[in-house]
């Protein structure tokens, strides 16, 4: 088995396993704080949107490469898209 197609397996593992979740409040707070688009991690890969939580800020020539080759882009911006989750927690935490 190839490293594509280890990628491909958890790829899938994570997208059977995140619930669908849409969180507005998220949304507006990441567009606050990038002012860019925002990609959606694992959404792309079956056209059903997954989670906003795990989306990484982009350029519209990012957007296109991000849909070009969906699962080496997801691979390679997880630990962005973990920081930024991170950060949106620090957000919340901060304005209680």
């Amino acid at each position: 088995m190839s490293l594509t197609d280890d990628k491909y397996r958890l790829f899938v593992m994570l997208k059977n396993v995140i619930p669908i979740y849409e969180s507005k409040r998220f949304n507006r707070w990441f567009h606050e704080k990038f002012n860019a688009e925002q990609h959606h991690l694992l959404a792309s890969f079956s056209h059903r949107k997954t989670t906003n939580l795990l989306s990484i800020p982009v350029t519209n020539e990012g957007h296109q490469e991000a849909q070009t080759d969906k699962i080496n882009f997801a691979f390679e911006n997880l630990p962005t898209t973990i920081k930024i989750l991170i950060l949106y927690v620090q957000h919340l935490e901060e304005t209680k």
